[in-house]
This record gives structure tokens, sequence and C-alpha cells, in this order.
């Protein structure tokens, strides 16, 4: 099954009261990063591929959007800031106030020097731009957005019906691929897979002992400890004792 560095999910439809961050966690993945909504619509969330280096920006946060910032560090020093975000379908067709955000916090980003991705359920349509059904206000900003900050749409294909909502946008090349596919479980949008053939950093993997305690000879060991002479061992600094201890713990 697919197993993406980065997934993004919108309208998550999923709150704290009823979905726990354990219940919302996949195995080789973080801990999602959730923007909820309610139960009834709305919300987003990111899941992050465990060992890959990468920062919530809480300084991007809106209380007025569903947006998610954070910043994923690339294998030659790079950052790229990626934006996962949801417009609502109820939205008018003239309400440009997540946009505006999202114009501004770009404009933020780009005082840095970093790439971007920017993704989601926007909900904006242009024929001439997205082959959409119609043309609205929304999606005319939206295509400004991207010619003047130098974002690539590349998603050519329609997600929901006959329009393309759900929109990926970056700077990391025309070489980027977005396929579309069949949506997961009770989703009435597809899905879209992206490869940015950008290489993310990764942590290296380190080994660790991990200490199987319900297999110790608990008795034997309290045995250990009353007939030893602690007395022996704690007469020096504390460096000195504590090593000695331990030495003497692990040597059995």
């Amino acid at each position: 099954g697919l197993q993406p560095d980065i997934a993004i999910v919108t309208e998550t439809k999923i709150t704290a009261a009823k979905c726990s961050q354990h219940e919302a966690s996949f195995p080789g993945y973080s801990e999602p990063i959730r923007r909820d909504r309610s139960e009834h619509g709305g919300g987003v969330a990111i899941w992050i591929k465990e060992g890959l280096v990468y920062q919530y920006l809480e300084a991007f946060h809106s209380d007025l959007h569903e947006t998610i910032w954070l910043s994923v560090q690339l294998r030659n020093g790079e950052t790229v800031v990626v934006c996962a975000v949801y417009r609502p379908g109820s939205s008018l067709d003239t309400d440009i106030s997540l946009l505006e955000h999202l114009d501004t916090t770009i404009d933020r980003v780009r005082l840095h020097g970093r790439h971007l991705i920017v993704a989601g359920d926007l909900n904006v349509h242009s024929k001439e731009w997205l082959g959409s059904t119609k043309t609205t206000p929304a999606g005319l900003y939206m295509e400004d957005i991207c010619s003047l900050h130098g974002l690539c749409q590349h998603v050519c294909h329609p997600t929901r019906g006959a329009n393309t909502l759900d929109l990926v946008m970056s700077d990391l090349g025309e070489t980027t691929t977005a396929t579309v596919i069949p949506p997961l479980g009770a989703s009435d949008h597809n899905c879209v897979v992206v490869d940015f053939a950008t290489p993310v950093r990764r942590e290296p993997k380190t080994k660790r002992t991990v200490w199987r305690y319900n297999k110790a000879d608990w008795p034997r060991l309290r045995h250990f400890f009353a007939a030893t002479d602690w007395s022996q061992l704690i007469n020096g600094n504390a460096e000195t004792s504590c090593t000695a201890v331990r030495n003497l713990i692990t040597a059995g």
C-alpha cells in the first residue's frame, strides 16, 4: 500500500473528544498534527513518516482558517514549508478570506527563502486553469497567487466529479508528478499522490538497549540488594558512587 513521507487529509471530521491522538496514529508515522473542527465537517491533519526532520510553525497559525504550516528539512540543507489547507465547499465563490491568508503567509515564507508546498481541498474553480465547469473569483485569485509566487499547480485530472478541487502547488520544479487515484474508504474525493523527487532529510536510525523487565528475576535481585554492603560503594562523590552502583547491578 501507499506509504507517503507526508500524508495530508482534509475533511477529517474528528474531534479530540471522539478520536484521541493515539487512535489517530499509524505505525511508522509520528502523531498527527491536527486542526479539528467538528465530527460533522471540516478539519485537516498531517501525518509525517517517522525519521523525517520537521517543525510545526506556530507563527503561521490562523484562528480563522483551517490550515497547518510546518517546515521539513531537505537532504541538501534547505527547508520546504508545507501548508495543508481546507476551504469548505460551502464557501461563497466570492469569499477569498482564506486565500488572502495564504497570500500573506506565503509572503512571509518567501522572506526566509524557503521552498513551498501548498496542498489540500481548495474548492476553487477556473475553466482555463483547472478545467472546471465554471470560473469563480476565488479560482481566479488562487491562480494569481500561484503566478505571483512562482508556484506550479501539479494536479491535472478531476478529483471530485468533473472538477479539480484538490490542488497541490509548489516551487519544486515541473518534473514533479501528481497521480490521481480512486478514493479511500467512504470519501467522495479522489486521492492525489505526488512525487516531488526531492530527497528529505531523515534522522539516522540508532540502536538502543531495551530491558525486558517482565523477564527479570526480581526475588533474586532483592536478595542480592539485601546482601550487598552498600557502605563500601557509597563512600566517594556522587558521580563515583553512582558509577560503582551501576557497575555492581549490571554485573549481577
